[in-house]
């Protein structure tokens, strides 16, 4: 990924319990490793969705390709 760009936060939804959220900092962790920041005041071990509803200027590889908009399912042990 082009870690030297950030896209905004709030390109990215979470799904949680059924209520969209939006993440409240973005970090990259290396070139291929985004980690997106949370921040709920009681999360226990639940489903949570992670969507990039479009192609955010701003999100693109290594080649400079925008990253394709996605939809997955995260759970926590």
């Amino acid at each position: 990924m082009d870690v030297g760009v950030e896209p905004l936060p709030g390109v990215f939804t979470f799904i949680v319990d059924g209520v969209e959220k939006t993440p409240t900092a973005i970090v990259w962790d290396d070139a291929t490793h985004l980690a997106l920041e949370y921040d709920e005041a009681v999360l226990g071990p639940t489903v949570v969705r992670c969507r990039l509803s479009a192609k955010d200027p701003l999100l693109r590889s290594q080649p400079g390709e925008l990253v394709t908009p996605f939809d997955i399912l995260v759970t926590a042990p």
